[in-house]
C-alpha cells in the first residue's frame, strides 16, 4: 500500500512536469530522472511518517508495527536512524533491501543497522507509540 501510494505521488509529479514542459526526455533520462524522484518520495514519505506518525498508511492497514528487537516499540530517536538509514539501503542501488534474501533472519539492511524490524501489533486497535524519547 506505501508504495502504491509513493508511485502515485510520482506518477502526479511526472503528469505535472509534462504538462508545464509538453515534452517527454528520452529514455534513459526519464528513466533516471523517475528513478531519482520515486527514491526521494520514498525517502521523504517513510521519514515523515515513520518519525512523526510511528507507522505508515500501509503498516496501520496490514495491522503491522515497527518494534526493537526486544519487542518494545520503537522510540522516535530509533523509527529517525530507520528512514534515514533507508536511504543508505536505496543509495546502494537496492543492495540493502536485496540483502534480506541472503541474511539469516530475512532483514535489511536499515534492520540490522537500526535494530528494528516490523512485527505483527499484540493490540491492533492500540495507537502506536509516538514518544519524543
Amino acid at each position: 500500500m506505501d508504495t502504491l501510494i509513493v508511485a502515485l505521488a510520482a506518477s502526479g509529479f511526472g503528469a505535472v512536469f509534462y504538462r508545464l514542459t509538453h515534452r517527454i526526455p528520452g529514455l534513459w533520462l526519464s528513466v533516471a530522472g523517475m528513478g531519482g524522484v520515486l527514491g526521494l518520495f520514498w525517502f521523504g514519505y517513510q521519514y515523515l511518517f515513520l518519525v512523526h506518525c510511528g507507522t505508515t498508511p500501509g503498516l496501520q492497514a496490514l495491522r503491522l508495527q515497527l518494534e526493537q528487537f526486544d519487542g518494545k516499540p520503537a522510540r522516535r530517536r530509533r523509527r529517525k536512524a530507520r528512514a534515514l538509514c533507508h536511504m543508505l539501503s536505496l543509495a546502494a542501488l537496492g543492495m540493502g533491501y536485496a540483502w534480506q534474501f541472503l541474511d539469516e533472519d530475512g532483514l535489511c539492511w536499515h534492520e540490522r543497522v537500526t535494530k528494528t524490524h516490523i512485527a505483527a501489533q499484540t493490540n491492533p486497535h492500540a495507537v502506536p507509540a509516538t514518544s519524543k524519547r
